[in-house]
């Protein structure tokens, strides 16, 4: 289960719930739910999303951040938001 400690939500309380809950976010586009992969093994690493998406003024707020322990105890996390941050440009 994800790291609920600085989500503005309430854990899910169980699978079900889960899959509810990323389904909704998944079918969202403000904000714009995007999923973290590792390229070499397939699995998800983590979540984050983009909101206030203002092309005009070319700001995007990045948030709902949410990674795996494996992948927030490594720079990968500063990575992933240095490479979202250029395909936003």
């Amino acid at each position: 289960m994800p790291d609920w400690t600085y989500l503005s939500i309430a854990p899910a309380k169980n699978k079900e719930e889960l899959h509810a809950l990323l389904t909704k976010q998944e079918a969202s586009t403000d904000p714009y739910f995007l999923t973290i992969v590792d390229k070499q093994t397939q699995k998800a690493l983590g979540t984050l999303a983009l909101m206030r998406i203002d092309p005009k003024n070319r700001v995007i707020e990045v948030g709902w951040v949410n990674y795996s322990p494996a992948f927030a105890a490594y720079a990968y996390g500063y990575r992933s938001a240095v490479f979202v941050g250029k395909i936003c440009v």
